[in-house]
């Protein structure tokens, strides 16, 4: 068993199958393995974390090692499963099936092949003016300017793409990690919550 700290992993999204569906979790990296949250635990908590550790995971035959990941405000549970995938290839397929739905919708009788958008410039019109709200946001008595928030560029990206919320996850993620977009409140997840994301400068 591992207690790490968030720097010590990447994190990512994910695929899982289930059944004939492919659900899309979060989920982390650690030397080259796949790791998905099994539980959450307060920052106080830890042997209470430790415990359900040893008696789910590593008196299991074969035994599985979990990670403990020691996060801002509490103790998160991952463990390695060798059938998840990583995420990143979707986000392609994604826009590309966004782009045919709605090619579908607006002309079903005269079908014409539409090159898919790409991220950055899914991006720029994100951060247009049918984009996204970027004003000045207060966080922890500090001021952050031309920022915005993951659970309003969630809903944007569902509504622009006919995407689902958990796509639309996923394609925010990959803009975090190819640094078109970056987190203030969490550097390295894109979460349909209340945290702040900003546009890069590039």
């Amino acid at each position: 068993m591992l207690i790490l700290s968030p720097e010590q992993v990447k994190y990512c999204q994910v695929i899982r199958q289930v059944e004939d569906k492919e659900e899309i979790l979060s989920g982390l990296i650690y030397k080259n393995k796949l790791f998905v949250k099994e539980a959450t635990y307060g920052i106080n908590e830890q042997e209470k974390a430790l415990q359900m550790c040893r008696q789910n995971f590593l008196d299991r035959k074969p035994p599985i090692l979990p990670l403990i990941i020691e996060e801002k405000n509490d103790l998160g549970v991952w463990i390695e499963d060798p059938t998840l995938r990583l995420a990143k290839e979707l986000s392609q397929k994604i826009i590309k099936k966004s782009a045919e739905k709605k090619e579908k919708k607006q002309e079903p009788k005269q079908k014409q092949k539409k090159k898919p958008q790409s991220l950055k410039e899914i991006a720029q019109k994100m951060g247009g003016e049918t984009g996204v709200n970027i004003k000045t946001r207060w966080q922890n008595f500090q001021p952050h300017d031309e920022s915005f928030l993951g659970s309003e560029a969630v809903s944007w990206l569902a509504n622009e793409l006919n995407l689902s919320r958990e796509e639309a996850i996923q394609l925010g993620q990959q803009m975090l990690e190819e640094k078109i977009i970056q987190g203030i409140t969490d550097g390295k997840r894109f979460t349909d919550r209340k945290l702040l994301y900003r546009f890069t400068k590039n």
